[in-house]
């Protein structure tokens, strides 16, 4: 449903800094990295480079010993930068991290124990050949794959027309068959969507900032051991013309082969914020749902716990058919500054949902507007409390339970914290983020 309000100032900003940042496409040739013929477990430690190609040099060179080739990458702009069949340990890290170095593009194929610290990935939208799905930092069967403090820096579509011109586009990173990847303390900014992640394992998303999406935060599709933890998802700004369908996270099933399985989402914030609604954890099953399989595509064994959800839509927590599935201690608040015009309290205000088909489901003490009903014997769903923002008089009502979530700016936690003498304050009822002093 598209929101006929001009778009929010916010957007404005965000669109307009990304305009005057990224202007300049790099039009250097991407240097290439192959497997050379030196042991790939030992290396020289602290080379300096300023280039794509020196990177490539020196990985190409006999190694002197150490258990890790560490490279000191000096500021400036890199051209995109391939690695194929090269293996570590190796550590590219910022020679200076107040003037971290731009990586125009990178591919990696069949590498492993390859790290990334203080660089910046900087998306530049070419306007005679981007699709605004481009993926120009890849990783494809590969293994150990590591992001530490790194800038996903995005781009602003131009020259395209609506619903395009003036959002973001991209991906942030694409992973496809990779076991063992990490993106931890990073920011993930202006893209179309963030990370797609598909067919792979051991999976760490920890203390991420993710913002200023047109799309999704993360996409995943046939995973396994996946922790998404302690990251803040907020304000993206959407292109509602495009009648996009926009996650916070996304899971699905579609032409995948095996179901996914142990993936833990948890403390993590998702926030509005001043942006348009979107839906938040959105897991839908699309392969079983629609008859095209079984019980051996269930999810298996999800846990979803410990998050705060402020957003404007029904779609807080929905899950797909599941065999093994944890919902607990998670708030979903409503976000009316990010509502649509025609949405009324049902559409509104984030629900916990979960298909009536899935097995072995326990869900207990969570905050939020509705919670499903148990559909089998192995269903437990326990000690949860229902919150509502229309009437004053009624159980659960906002102005009862939080500080200041009706009137107070949305990217202001401390206007969710429960009220210390409130229904929730100190409860183990909802997240526990959101115990604190505002209340005082």
């Amino acid at each position: 449903m598209q929101d006929p309000r001009s778009r929010s100032s916010l957007e404005a900003a965000i669109r307009k800094f990304f305009l005057v940042a990224m202007l300049t496409a790099y039009l250097a040739l991407p240097a290439v990295i192959t497997a050379g013929s030196a042991s790939a477990n030992q290396g020289i430690a602290g080379e300096s480079v300023s280039s794509s190609r020196e990177i490539s040099a020196f990985l190409q060179s006999e190694p002197s010993g150490t258990t890790e080739r560490l490279i000191r990458l000096q500021p400036g702009d890199y051209a995109p930068l391939v690695i194929l069949g090269g293996t570590g340990p190796v550590h590219l890290v910022a020679a200076d991290p107040s003037k971290p170095p731009h990586l125009t593009g990178l591919t990696i194929k069949e590498g492993a124990d390859i790290t990334f610290e203080n660089v910046v990935l900087d998306y530049r939208f070419d306007g005679e050949q981007d699709e605004i799905w481009v993926a120009p930092f890849r990783i494809y069967d590969s293994r150990n794959i590591a992001f530490e403090g790194v800038v996903f820096d995005g781009d602003i579509v131009r020259g395209r027309g609506a619903p395009d011109s003036g959002f973001a586009g991209g991906k942030a990173l694409v992973a496809e068959d990779v076991q063992g990847l990490t993106v931890e303390n990073s920011e993930i900014r202006g893209f179309f969507v963030g990370l797609s992640i598909k067919e792979s394992s051991d999976i760490r998303v920890v203390g991420n900032n993710f913002h200023s999406m047109r799309k999704d935060g993360i996409n995943f599709a046939q995973v396994r051991d996946v922790l998404v933890e302690g990251n803040t998802f907020h304000s993206f700004g959407r292109s509602l013309a495009s009648g996009d369908h926009s996650d916070m996270i996304q899971l699905w099933s579609t032409r995948t082969t095996s179901p996914s399985e142990r993936v833990t989402i948890r403390n993590n914030i998702f926030n509005s914020g001043h942006g348009y609604w979107t839906q938040t954890i959105f897991f839908r099953n699309e392969w079983v749902d629609r008859g095209k399989a079984g019980h051996e595509l269930f999810f298996r064994d999800f846990l979803i716990e410990g998050n705060v959800i402020i957003n404007a839509h029904l779609h807080g927590i929905s899950i797909g058919e599941s065999d093994g599935l944890v919902i607990r201690n998670n708030t979903l608040i409503r976000n009316k500054g990010s509502e649509a015009e025609a949405f009324d309290d049902v559409w509104a205000s984030p629900r916990i949902g979960v298909a009536e088909r899935s097995m072995n489901v326990l869900i207990e003490r969570n905050v939020a507007y509705d919670f499903p009903k148990p559909s089998g014997p192995d269903w437990t769903v326990r000690d949860n409390y229902r919150i509502q923002a229309e009437h004053r008089m009624e159980p659960g009502f906002y102005g009862r339970v939080f500080y200041n979530a009706l009137a107070g700016d949305p990217l202001d936690l401390e206007n969710f914290q429960y009220l210390s003498d409130g229904p929730l304050g100190g409860h183990d009822i909802g997240s526990q983020m959101l115990q604190g002093q505002g209340a005082d």
